[in-house]
């Protein structure tokens, strides 16, 4: 099995995904982190369908060149360099001034979902919440 990372996807096609509405392909969601997908052999007779997008496509097909049977995409998988990587849904670049501990301050350019570049102010010990396993 081939693992991943759901980045090769678009925001578009993980939508789809998402909804159960890609068709042409064997896929099984997995958990809220991204989908199993079957990816078809010459000795199984089975091709890529035309209705599959072209990124999942992509994906599958680097599957194959690496002869494996099934695609593991996972919010956490491997990102691949000979693959493209997309953001997420409304990404735009955002302005955060971050204050730290002695009073300073220093300004980041970042990813966030939001529409606007309007600065936002965060404390220097911001909350990560990783996957629970």
């Amino acid at each position: 099995m081939l693992d991943l990372s759901t980045a090769h996807l678009k925001p578009e096609t993980r939508t789809l995904l998402t909804q159960d509405l890609v068709d042409g392909a064997l896929i099984y969601p997995k958990g809220p982190w991204g989908w199993f997908v079957h990816v078809p052999t010459e000795t199984d007779g089975l091709t890529i369908s035309d209705e599959v997008p072209a990124d999942l496509k992509a994906c599958i097909q680097y599957a194959q060149r690496h002869q494996q049977n099934w695609l593991m995409l996972d919010c956490d998988g491997t990102v691949a360099s000979e693959l493209p990587v997309y953001g997420d849904v409304e990404e735009a670049p955002v302005a955060i001034a971050v204050a730290t501990s002695s009073g300073g301050r220093q300004v980041a350019r970042t990813h966030a979902q939001q529409a606007n570049s309007n600065p936002v102010r965060v404390t220097a010990q911001a909350a990560h919440t990783p996957r629970p396993d």
